[in-house]
């Protein structure tokens, strides 16, 4: 049987899923930026550019609700957390909840590690992720048609 949160939940799935055919193809995620001295001798701090793409995954996570307010730091120091934001063949098993947890400490993080979501991209976390999404997506799709009958 399915419920009125059912809806919102295969959007955000949705939008996650949307991005499986750009991960699996492969893109640039984006560059290093700055680092470099200026005449005055000044040195900027280094920073990551995301490419469009990858700009465009970020702003589906964030503007899908997928990042939710709880203890990450904490959440990913336990060996739940650690599996589930490093190993993809953990995240093969994870529910949507996790989903959230783990874009939610990889984005978080990234403001305290520049490059994290770099990281993430290339270790193959995100197309865990998303190719998760996927599987989700089609299973509750396939559950809510079977209740819809």
């Amino acid at each position: 049987m399915t419920g009125p949160e059912d809806g919102p939940q295969l959007d955000r799935l949705g939008r996650l899923a949307a991005h499986r055919s750009a991960f699996e193809a492969g893109f640039d995620f984006g560059t290093w930026r700055g680092g470099s001295a200026n005449a005055d001798g000044v040195i900027q701090m280094p920073w990551f550019g995301f490419s469009p793409e990858a700009t465009a995954f970020l702003d589906d996570v964030r503007g899908s609700g997928w990042i939710e307010a709880f203890d990450w730091p904490a959440w990913v120091a336990m060996p739940e957390g650690r599996a589930l934001t490093r190993d993809p063949d953990a995240i093969a098993r994870a529910s949507a909840e996790d989903l959230s947890r783990i874009l939610t400490a990889l984005i978080r993080g990234d403001r305290f590690s520049e490059g994290a979501l770099a990281h993430a991209y290339e270790s193959g976390v995100f197309l865990a992720v998303v190719r998760r999404a996927a599987v989700l997506l089609e299973e509750a799709s396939s559950a809510s048609a079977s209740g819809a009958g």
